[in-house]
């Protein structure tokens, strides 16, 4: 009966969210709009060689947790622009029954939000498109050194250009409180090698980030 009556409430949620359109959003032109939550990072595709052997980005690492922020000003109902970051932590796997450590990436990037939809633009409800452009700040990496002291480095430190474009939707609940939903494929620049083992090929990374927060308007 439990599971009856959460499924019911959020079916409620929904049709209170759909019946209700016409609630007018509090966001206007010059108002701020802080956002924040955690964000859920699979790696999507990119690879390198090491030892002649093609290794996926994703089989090394697992998916990324994190959070990420966002800070955009609103040019009118259409139009937003900013500035947003996020860090994700990937829990390192094995690269040939060596323990990989973990892998951090923080990027950094200017953006815009358009809300495209008209039916929407005086609605609690609001269904947007983002693309963003910057710099991914991608972490070094070690992996052990079985047989030996210390750690053989996989990774360096890099900063590589980033991008990328995605769609959410945003929910007014309250006159400056808000939440949010968002899927983004974002594009990174390769990491570089370090030296100690023999990579090569190192192709660009492709994430999915997913992130759910918050938003405050002011």
């Amino acid at each position: 009966m439990r599971h009856f009556r959460i499924g019911g409430r959020v079916l409620t949620l929904l049709i209170a969210l759909v019946a209700f359109p016409h609630v007018t959003m509090a966001v206007e032109r010059g108002d701020v709009v802080l956002s924040g939550g955690p964000v859920i990072t699979p790696i999507i595709s990119g690879d390198f060689s090491v030892n002649g052997k093609s290794v996926d980005y994703g089989d090394l690492f697992k998916y990324g947790r994190g959070l990420g922020m966002d800070g955009m000003f609103v040019l009118s109902k259409v139009f937003r622009v900013g500035f947003g970051f996020s860090v994700s932590i990937f829990p390192g796997d094995s690269l040939e029954g060596k323990d990989v450590t973990k892998w951090w990436v923080v990027p950094m990037m200017v953006g815009a939000e358009v809300f495209p939809l008209k039916a929407f633009r005086d609605s609690s409800l609001g269904p947007y498109i983002r693309a963003d452009v910057g710099s991914a700040f991608l972490g070094g990496v070690q992996v052990s050194n079985p047989g030996g002291e210390g750690k053989l480095k996989l990774f360096r430190t890099t900063a590589a250009f980033a991008g990328d474009f995605g769609a959410g939707l945003e929910w007014q609940f309250k006159k400056q409180w808000g939440c949010f939903g968002e899927a983004r494929y974002m594009f990174s620049g390769n990491p570089y090698g370090a030296g100690d083992l023999p990579i090569h090929d190192l192709n660009p990374v492709n994430f999915l980030p997913i992130r759910l927060g918050i938003t405050y308007t002011y």
